[in-house]
């Protein structure tokens, strides 16, 4: 019995120090700051979209945490959330120069700049979904998910995707284009 007892003790101890070892990802969210809404009909109101729906988006996401599946991010790690630094990032976006009619993209150079806020805020790898547009025209969000050294900052993986805007209401359209990105993972 006294050994059962020690072999269990051990396992225990063994099990939690291992458990503490285990790496992390921070998913720290939808970052806005280089986005664009293109189609002047389908957001009208773009200073309540930056005050109002760039947080909604964010919290609809960890509230659907069973839908979104965030853990395929983390791929064996612990995942934890940190919505802190992208809520501060997407307060500094300009209602006015959110919406537009034209053609609009971005390079992996400004996906770069947009990581680079996020380097120093944790340890371990962070994923962030940067925004390249929503197109209200074409029905689609055009987003980088990017997999990051948050030490560093510097991009590990990304790739841009194309989720196709579903649900019903603004903020339900919109988070139905994120979910079908979220779902594809990170790409290379």
């Amino acid at each position: 019995m006294k050994k059962i007892v020690t072999a269990l003790f051990v396992s225990i101890i063994f099990f939690a120090a291992f458990a503490q070892d285990k790496p992390t990802v921070t998913w720290f969210g939808v970052d806005f700051t280089k986005a664009k809404m293109i189609g002047k009909k389908g957001f009208r109101e773009p200073k309540t979209i930056q005050s109002y729906y760039l947080r909604k988006w964010n919290e609809e996401i960890l509230r659907q945490d069973g839908k979104f599946n965030l853990k395929i991010y983390a791929r064996g790690s612990k995942l934890i959330t940190n919505l802190d630094v992208v809520n501060a990032q997407n307060d500094k976006v300009d209602a006015d120069q959110l919406v537009i009619s034209e053609k609009y993209s971005i390079t992996e150079g400004d996906v770069q700049s947009v990581v680079s806020n996020y380097a120093g805020k944790g340890s371990g790898k962070g994923v962030v979904l940067v925004v390249e547009s929503f197109n209200k025209k074409k029905k689609k969000a055009y987003i980088y998910p990017v997999l990051f050294d948050i030490a560093s900052g510097n991009i590990i993986k990304t790739k841009k995707q194309k989720g196709k805007a579903a649900g019903f209401g603004f903020r339900n359209y919109w988070v139905g284009a994120i979910y079908h990105v979220v779902r594809k993972g990170i790409k290379k």
